[in-house]
C-alpha cells in the first residue's frame, strides 16, 4: 500500500522556530529524540483532523474535489467557490 504526507522534522525545523534561544544543532537534535513520539501522536491526530475536514469539503462542494487548486491559506478554491457557488452542491 502506498503511503502519503510523510513529515519530517529537523535540527534546523527546531532552530527556526526557536530563533531567539540560540539552540545548537545538537540541542535541536536532542529535544527532536526526547519529544518524537509526543509529536508523532499529535501529527497523527492533525491529519485525521484534516483528511476528514478535506472529505467534508469534497462532499459538500460541486466538484467534489475534482477542480481543486490550493488557494490562499491553503484553503479550497475550485472553480464552484470562484463561480459563486461557495464550494455548495446547488
Amino acid at each position: 500500500m502506498r503511503t502519503f504526507a510523510r513529515i519530517r522534522w529537523t535540527a534546523s525545523d527546531v532552530k527556526s522556530i526557536t530563533a531567539g534561544r540560540k539552540m545548537t544543532v545538537k540541542q535541536a537534535e536532542e529535544f527532536l529524540e526526547r519529544n518524537e513520539s509526543r509529536i508523532r501522536e499529535r501529527l497523527c491526530v492533525v491529519g485525521f483532523e484534516v483528511i476528514e475536514a478535506l472529505l467534508d469539503e469534497e462532499n459538500t462542494c460541486a466538484c467534489k474535489g475534482k477542480g481543486y487548486v490550493q488557494g490562499p491559506c491553503g484553503t479550497h478554491d475550485c472553480d464552484c467557490v470562484r463561480q459563486g457557488h461557495k464550494g455548495k452542491k446547488s
